[in-house]
């Protein structure tokens, strides 16, 4: 009888102390808002690239999905190696670029070529879909820029003016111009519909790998293989601002989305927050 009287007493003892244990655990835990709650939360998930939902009625997360890729199709029709591709604003259209002198474009659901671009007379290391996507552009070893129609699927216009192979292009927010750098040092910027250059912007003493327009339009960013990122006004042509700091050629320059940030990297082996 005492050993029950014992067991009963140990197991209401340690009841009564797990109790307070828990009452402690809740005393000290953080006074958060549900909006806090929610914030930390979904920053967890971002982390594991969790794509989720929120449900604030009944204060759950809903997982919808974690997305394992799986080849889904394989494009085939270049007859060389392929330098780039892009997908148009909407998803439904993917752009390439090749050593074939080809640029195609090719539709994501069927995977059948659209348009296949044939006016180049060198290897096409870029091309990508106007904003708007009523265009493409292609930039080549052959020193020229073509831009095409998506509708019709003819040339609209022939950018030239550099005087060695173009190693990136780009179009403005509004369709309305592209920004080019070539080897030969220079960056260039054009009006797409009068199929005119309105602004050299020189500077770089060496080949010149990538430009980017800002977002909103003003200022283009450049890099560099004599180890600078440079910051353009669009309408003077002005050198803006110099960042100095890598120790080899800088291949690749980006913007944040809001124009606040630029990040950079190198063969120095760094990448670069500029801000």
């Amino acid at each position: 009888m005492s050993t029950n009287t014992e067991i009963e007493t140990t197991n209401t003892s340690n009841k009564n102390g797990k109790q307070k244990l828990e009452t402690q655990e809740q005393n000290t835990a953080p006074n958060l808002s549900q909006n806090e709650v929610n914030i930390i939360i979904e920053s967890w998930l971002r982390i594991f690239n969790v794509k989720l939902g929120w449900i604030h009625d009944f204060d759950k997360i809903v997982t919808k999905y974690i997305k394992y890729f799986k080849l889904l199709k394989i494009l085939q029709g270049h007859d060389d190696g392929v330098r780039n591709v892009q997908f148009s604003s909407d998803g439904c259209e993917i752009v390439s670029s090749s050593n074939d002198k080809t640029v195609r474009v090719w539709n994501v659901a069927s995977g059948k070529q659209m348009h296949i671009f044939e006016r180049h007379f060198d290897a096409i290391r870029f091309a990508e879909f106007s904003p708007d996507d009523q265009m493409t552009m292609s930039s080549s070893d052959d020193n020229t820029i073509i831009l095409w129609s998506l509708k019709s699927g003819e040339k609209l216009k022939e950018l030239k003016g550099h005087s060695d192979s173009i190693i990136d292009s780009k179009f403005s927010p509004d369709s309305q111009f592209v920004v080019s750098c070539s080897r030969d040092k220079t960056i260039r910027i054009w009006d797409v519909y009068a199929g005119k250059e309105v602004k050299k912007l020189e500077g770089h003493s060496d080949i010149v790998y990538e430009v980017k327009y800002f977002p909103d339009g003003q200022a283009v960013v450049s890099c560099s293989e004599d180890k600078t990122v440079r910051l353009w006004d669009v309408k003077t042509g002005y050198e803006m601002q110099r960042l100095e700091g890598h120790f080899s050629g800088v291949p690749g320059v980006d913007v944040s989305p809001d124009g606040d940030i630029i990040v950079s990297c190198s063969y120095d082996k760094t990448i670069r927050i500029w801000g």
